[in-house]
């Protein structure tokens, strides 16, 4: 709730608001599973590059390219990484016994429409080793235009696997330290490379689920007194809703000369939406010849 000083008249009416409303925020996060195959559950796959941003927003991958083979890179088909349904992608060639520059995985997400807000971005990872692979690591990048064509960024070390064909779901925190990922626009450049390496024999990862999952702050509302004036001794002021969300009924207050006189009972207004009220109370103002101080809150 915002407390705002709209304007100041002649006669010094100061209008200020100041109002508790109080509002629940709910969020729903995927819970990973004990289940030795799968370990995470997604919600449901939405292919468009822009979503609806709402108290809780997931990210699909939509873009994404494969180049363990360097001299062919392959175009990730990114439905599959939008379930945790152990339709796997197999890197196209084996990784190699260091990381390279030139060999990676890489992915782009859909994006936050204009004027979403962000309060925590989590990134969920789930893979597995079907071979000889030592380490594994991605990059995270979610700074401004213009995006780098090779892995740069913050470096997170993924957790080494116990054992080959084991299903691993990775939770990590982009909006803290060292990513700091938290607002709209680095959302929308986020891009993340994951690279392997490995020993002797094959060298393969398989990505099971990838996806963005955004914290949005719920809409609220915002009261303002908008205008205040003396009309043959009674006090009338507008107020309005210039929040995103409904405000429920509430009281102002009317205070002259700094000293409590009464309230008035404000119904509940919806986004955008401004009344004329007025106070059950007679100002008979018997000095004329100095200011007086009237405040609404």
């Amino acid at each position: 709730m915002n407390n705002k000083t709209k304007r100041f008249f002649s006669i010094a009416l100061i209008a200020v608001v100041s109002l508790s409303i109080f509002t629940g925020a709910t969020s729903a996060m995927a819970e990973d599973t004990t289940d030795t195959d799968v370990f995470c559950e997604p919600p449901m796959y939405d292919d468009q590059e822009y979503v609806e941003a709402s108290s809780f927003t997931v990210l699909k991958p939509i873009v994404g390219y494969d180049t363990t083979n360097p001299d062919m890179p392959f175009m990730l088909s990114t439905y599959k990484l939008s379930y945790s349904d152990n339709v796997r992608h197999k890197n196209i060639r084996s990784w190699i016994y260091v990381f390279n520059v030139n060999r990676y995985i890489v992915l782009e997400f859909q994006k936050l429409p204009a004027g979403a807000s962000v309060t925590d971005v989590t990134l969920k990872f789930e893979w597995q080793r079907n071979g000889h692979i030592d380490d594994a690591r991605l990059w995270v990048y979610g700074k401004p235009w213009p995006m780098p064509e090779y892995p740069t960024g913050d470096v997170y070390s993924l957790k080494p696997l116990p054992a080959s064909d084991t299903d691993r779901c990775e939770t990590i925190s982009l909006d803290s330290y060292p990513f700091n990922i938290d607002t709209r626009e680095e959302v929308n450049n986020l891009k993340i490379w994951f690279q392997a390496t490995g020993g002797a024999g094959d060298r393969y990862t398989q990505l099971d689920w990838v996806e963005i999952q955004i914290g949005t702050p719920e809409p609220e509302p915002d009261l303002v007194i908008t205008d205040i004036w003396n009309d043959d001794g009674t006090i009338y002021y507008k107020i309005k809703n210039e929040g995103d969300k409904e405000a429920r009924s509430s009281h102002t207050s009317l205070n002259v000369d700094y000293d409590f006189k009464t309230s008035d009972y404000v119904a509940s207004l919806k986004p955008g939406v401004e009344r004329t009220e007025s106070f059950k109370y007679t100002w008979n103002c018997t000095d004329t010849s100095d200011y007086h101080a009237c405040s609404v809150k």
